[in-house]
């Protein structure tokens, strides 16, 4: 499963990555990603701020399966799941601070084959450049 870390929930976070990033397309698969922007500050002497470098945190995942996928939800469950093994096997070799949406725009063959749908995630992150 997932680590709660690795997961992006909030409909808030999924409209920042919605709005800041453009589609990456594979042949069934939409990924959007969008940096995370995250700045500690420290204040000296006189009140001015100065910047400290941008802190990275875990790179958050999204998974977005329309019910024009698949009009039974065990279908569009079974593919998340999938999806989400995918990204846990993957995560140790993809960089951090970003966010990511994986939306899926074309049905896989069912019963869905996890070779076929890693290969889709893999060429997405390597042209988004994520993977290590």
């Amino acid at each position: 499963m997932l680590k709660q870390e690795n997961r992006l929930q909030k409909e808030k976070n999924f409209g920042k990555v919605f709005k800041g990033s453009r589609p990456i397309h594979t042949e069934n698969l939409v990924l959007r990603i969008a940096k995370q922007w995250g700045v500690g500050s420290t204040v000296k002497g006189g009140g001015s701020a100065e910047s400290t470098p941008y802190t990275l945190h875990p790179t958050r995942f999204g998974f977005v399966i329309s019910n024009k996928i698949s009009k039974l939800a065990t279908r569009r469950n079974a593919l998340k799941r999938q999806l989400r093994a995918i990204i846990e096997q993957e995560l140790p070799n993809i960089k951090t601070g970003y966010d990511v949406v994986i939306m899926v725009k074309l049905d896989f063959k069912y019963p869905y084959q996890q070779k076929a749908i890693k290969d889709q995630v893999e060429k997405g992150l390597k042209i988004a450049g994520l993977l290590n």
